[in-house]
This record gives C-alpha cells, structure tokens and sequence, in this order.
C-alpha cells in the first residue's frame, strides 16, 4: 500500500496525468471514494495524459464512455458503476468485453463490480481531509506485476 497526498484538484488531476502517460492496453484502474473525493478530476487527468482525442467526461448517465487516441488508435475505457444495481448489471454493460478487449480500464465506484475485476488492476481510494477540503488522500493497493510497476512509479513521482 502507498498513500500520495494532493493538496489541491490541479494535483490531482496532475498525478492522473502523469498515470495516463504509463497506461497501456489491458491495465484497469480502480477508482473509489465519496462523492466529490477527485475520481472524476483524476480521471480527467488520467485522459489527457493519455492522449484522448477529447475531454474525457463523466459517464455517470451512460455508464461506459470509450475515448480513442489518434497516435495509435488504442482505447481507454471509462467506466462509471455507480449506477449500477447489482454484479448482475455489469454483464449488461459488457464489462467482461471491455476487459477482453484492446484498451486500458478506467473504473469509478468499482466496489460495485469487485467480483468481475481482473487479477492485476491498480486500486486508489481517494479521501477528502477534514480539515481541509482541497487535499486528497489518495491510498494505492496493487493486485499483480503490472499493477505493482504502476504504483513504484507513482510512488517514486509523487511519494515523500
């Protein structure tokens, strides 16, 4: 486990960047805390970083959004279970498709889902000080080799 401290959404959004600039294809991050904790700011970062060819946006109302990169035509998927009712809804959404195919996961509210999650995925869980609501606690587990490789990095970027 690694934490990262973020005093405010630009940094956020910065260590999502620099995230995005190391994905590729079949990594699945995981993004967990409460409303208004920076999945949706981290996750806008982790697009840009990325490349997506526009914003990447929210998609709490469609659940799945696919974003395409001009550079080498790979995808980043991002995925919004929040809305989700049960495990059961995740084969609607062709979770498991997304999983097979060709492209980097990006997931908010994964708890939803956590049974249908590939071995090796990058779980962060984002908390929001109490005393102070710009900074972010941003807690890191690693499930397997490639996960692992993710988080060193991150740590070695943004860690004290």
């Amino acid at each position: 486990m690694t934490i990262l401290i973020s005093t405010s959404p630009e940094q956020t959004r910065q260590i999502g960047y620099y995230l995005g600039q190391l994905l590729d294809a079949g990594d699945v991050i995981c993004l967990d805390g409460d409303l208004g904790a920076g999945k949706t700011t981290f996750s806008a970062g982790v697009g840009e970083g990325w490349g997506t060819e526009h914003p990447l946006t929210s998609p709490t109302f469609v659940i799945v959004q696919q974003y395409d990169r001009a550079l080498d035509r790979q995808v980043l998927y991002h995925l919004d279970a929040y809305r989700l009712d049960a495990e059961g809804d995740a084969e609607s959404v062709g979770l498991l498709d997304i999983f097979d195919a060709n492209g980097a996961v990006l997931i908010e509210w994964p708890e939803k889902i956590r049974s249908w999650l590939p071995d090796d995925h990058l779980w962060i869980h984002f908390t929001i000080d109490d005393n102070d609501d710009s900074r972010r606690t941003l807690t890191l587990q690693a499930a397997g080799n490639r996960s692992l490789m993710l988080l060193d990095v991150l740590k070695a970027k943004f860690g004290d």
